[in-house]
């Protein structure tokens, strides 16, 4: 019976989110990468949105904050990081106040008339107040990261795979623009 109180004590403790902080996420090659919470997006569900970083770190390597947060960015997303932190497929590493040019990072997603093409096109930054709607997507936002809010697996398969899974077919009508 102790166990049970214990596991749901550890389960309803509230997990607290500052700006800026910094996880790290082990994979399954033995190597880690991080990634930082940027803030709330109030047009994607109020989704916490991150930056994740290029660099692989071996297991037993410990890099600065400053090491982390200057490598260039992989990709930008939004995920759940609190789920994250309970199923413990990532933890907390530090925090930095060195966010990047957020104001510069764009979202966007599209509304299908079918799976194949785009009937119109949503962009927006973290803190805009709404989104931009498009028949077509401007080429100036062909670069944009995709938009959804993601559960911690489909992030840690964007890491190991290289694409989200399961695979969208919006990621493939980006191309078509």
């Amino acid at each position: 019976m102790g166990n049970i109180s214990h596991k749901i004590s550890k389960e309803m403790k509230r997990i607290r989110l500052k700006i800026g902080d910094i996880f790290e996420v082990p994979l399954e090659n033995g190597t880690k990468r991080y990634f930082q919470f940027l803030g709330l997006d109030i047009n994607q569900l109020n989704g916490e949105t991150i930056r994740v970083f290029a660099k692989s770190y071996g297991k037993d390597e410990y890099p600065t904050v400053e090491e982390i947060v200057n490598d260039d960015v992989d990709f930008c997303s939004h995920v759940f990081i609190k789920n994250g932190i309970r199923d413990e497929v990532w933890s907390k590493y530090a925090n930095s106040e060195m966010l990047g040019n957020v104001k510069k990072i764009r979202f966007m997603m599209y509304n299908e008339a079918d799976d194949l093409y785009p009937e119109s096109w949503y962009v927006w930054g973290i803190y805009f107040k709404r989104y931009r709607e498009f028949k077509r997507l401007p080429r100036r936002f062909k670069n944009a990261y995709w938009g959804p809010l993601f559960q911690p697996s489909n992030i840690i398969c964007k890491l190991t795979k290289g694409r989200f899974i399961p695979a969208f077919p919006d990621e493939e009508a980006i191309h078509r623009v």
